[in-house]
C-alpha cells in the first residue's frame, strides 16, 4: 500500500474508534441515521474511494478499501452497511457505458445545441448538489458551445408526487 492510503486507513481509524462509538449506542437506540460518520468521511472522499481519479476519486487500491471498510465496521455497522453500498453502486455505475463526457461528446457531435441533465433521484443529496454539478462543470469547459441545464430530481416532480400517491391509493385493500 502506499503511503496515503495509509494515511487514509488510520484518519478512518481515529473516527471510528473516537466519536463514533461514542454516538453508536445513541443511534442504536435512537434508531437513527449516523449521518455525522458519512459526513466526516465524505470530508475524506472515502465514499469515492474505489473511483478513478479522472473522476473524482481516490484510487484506491482494493487491499487499502477493505482495510478502510474494516474501520469503518469496526466503530459502526450502519455506517459500514451504508459506506459499502454507496461505493459498491458507485464503481458498478462507473463501468458502465456511456461515461457522462462520452454522453456529452456524442450530444456535441450530433448538432445539439442543449443537454437537460435528468437526475434519477427522489432527492437531493451529495451527488445532486456536488458531483454533478462537477460533471457539468467539466463538460461547459469542453463544451462551450452546449447549453446545460440540471433538472430538479425526479422524487421533488410534482406529476412523479401525484403518480406515488395514486400508486398507494390504488394499493389500499
Amino acid at each position: 500500500m502506499e503511503q496515503w492510503e495509509l494515511d487514509l486507513i488510520a484518519k478512518v481509524r481515529d473516527l471510528a474508534r473516537g466519536p463514533w462509538t461514542e454516538r453508536a449506542a445513541r443511534h442504536d437506540r435512537e434508531g437513527s441515521f449516523p449521518r455525522e460518520n458519512l459526513d466526516e468521511l465524505q470530508a475524506l472522499k472515502v465514499p469515492a474511494m474505489a473511483l478513478a481519479p479522472a473522476i473524482g476519486g481516490l484510487g484506491i487500491s482494493p487491499e487499502a478499501q477493505m482495510r478502510v471498510m474494516e474501520e469503518v465496521a469496526y466503530g459502526d455497522g450502519s455506517t459500514a452497511v451504508a459506506l459499502n453500498m454507496h461505493v459498491l453502486v458507485a464503481g458498478f455505475l462507473e463501468s458502465m457505458p456511456p461515461t457522462f463526457a462520452e454522453a456529452v461528446a456524442g450530444i456535441a457531435a450530433g448538432g445539439e445545441s442543449h443537454v437537460a441533465v435528468v437526475p434519477l433521484f427522489l432527492a437531493q443529496g451529495g451527488h445532486l448538489r456536488e458531483d454533478i454539478p462537477n460533471l457539468i462543470a467539466g463538460a461547459r469547459k469542453r463544451h462551450p458551445e452546449l447549453e446545460f441545464r440540471q433538472l430538479p430530481p425526479l422524487g421533488e416532480a410534482p406529476e412523479v408526487l401525484e403518480a406515488i400517491a395514486d400508486w398507494i391509493h390504488d394499493c389500499r385493500p
